[in-house]
């Protein structure tokens, strides 16, 4: 990649700034921050509650194998990625929603900005809307829930 491909991929982002708006904060009920360790990802399982233990094993073997990997060095930027500046896991502080309205406003804006909720009412038979780790929204058609449609 150039870097004509990053001023290309900074050129996209405004596209979606124009259509989406510009980020609004939201509040996190837990964010993990800093570089990814052994105890992080073991941190990241236990706040994400009811996970499988081969998601949690797996996500260590990724660790593993992340760690064995020289840093690339074709990377068209200018030094380094501060890994302890990432965001690893956010969850949301908004409780599951069953209709747009009970979202809060900045979060429904976004979805209204991408037109989800005309698509679902016409097309759709159901959505699931996630924020980083945490779904926010869920509705699918009944006969979609009797099937095991739903994430509840």
């Amino acid at each position: 990649m150039s870097r004509d491909g990053v001023k290309l991929e900074l050129a996209k982002s405004e596209i979606y700034s124009s259509i989406l708006g510009h980020a609004k904060p939201i509040k996190w009920e837990v964010e993990i921050r800093g570089k990814i360790t052994r105890d992080v990802i073991e941190e990241i399982s236990r706040v994400r509650g009811g996970e499988p233990d081969w998601m949690r094993r797996l996500r260590l073997r990724a660790l593993e194998m992340f760690e064995k990997q020289p840093w690339p060095n074709w990377l068209p930027l200018e030094g380094n990625i501060d890994l302890e500046s990432l965001v690893l896991y956010a969850k949301p502080s908004v409780e599951r929603a069953r209709s747009w309205d009970e979202l809060p406003k900045e979060l429904r804006e976004y979805y209204e900005a991408l037109r989800i909720p005309e698509l679902e009412a016409r097309v759709l038979s159901g959505v699931i809307g996630q924020v980083d780790g945490g779904v926010v929204y869920e509705n699918t058609k009944k006969d979609l829930e009797k099937a095991g449609g739903s994430l509840r």
